[in-house]
């Protein structure tokens, strides 16, 4: 029998967390074990983010220490261009400013809240709209957003159906890519 779905507040999911960058003028910040998250990491199609393109120190952690992420947070970029795009941290790490997250409770399903918010970036884009020429959503109207959820049970049946059709997704992606490597070749035989 279906559970009876109740909208949440993004707060209620968990702890918000925004992200932090250390002085980057001190060079011994980076270069660690420790990934440190930015939108570029956010490739549109890369669901889980284990490695990434800088990483912080011990002591570029201890600068930021507040803004460490539990692994399986749920990161959405919420600056700019890159605005909406939604990963899931592999591992302990820190994302910078534009970049607010959710340390996801145990009463919800970390890969059923990635997918509530992986629709929904035009309605991030045009909750930040505002004032100013970079749009921004701040950490205290991006508690406030809502989403819907059954029982966590659910929760993760649905969840678990997402993943597999993105795994078949992924599958024809790359099965369309091998088709039109071996049309082009083909083609190019015949000049």
């Amino acid at each position: 029998m279906a559970s009876e779905w109740k909208r949440y507040k993004f707060r209620d999911l968990g702890r918000i967390i925004t992200g932090k960058t250390p002085p980057t003028a001190q060079c011994e910040n980076y270069g660690g074990r420790i990934p440190f998250i930015t939108p570029t990491d956010m490739v549109d199609d890369r669901k889980v983010i284990g490695d990434t393109i800088r990483t912080l120190s011990d002591a570029g952690l201890n600068c930021v220490k507040g803004s460490l992420l539990p692994a399986r947070s749920v990161v959405v970029s919420c600056i700019g261009s890159d605005m909406g795009k939604v990963a899931i941290n592999a591992c302990d790490a820190v994302t910078n400013q534009q970049i607010n997250s959710i340390a996801v409770s145990s009463a919800f399903n970390t890969e059923f809240v990635y997918y509530s918010l992986k629709g929904r970036k035009d309605q991030f884009q045009t909750l930040a709209r505002g004032g100013s020429a970079q749009p921004i959503l701040n950490k205290s109207p991006f508690s406030e957003l809502t989403l819907c959820a059954p029982h966590i049970d659910e929760q993760a049946e649905i969840a678990g159906y997402l993943a597999v059709l993105d795994q078949r997704i992924a599958s024809l992606q790359v099965q369309s890519e091998i088709l039109e490597t071996i049309a082009n070749t083909i083609f190019k035989s015949y000049l």
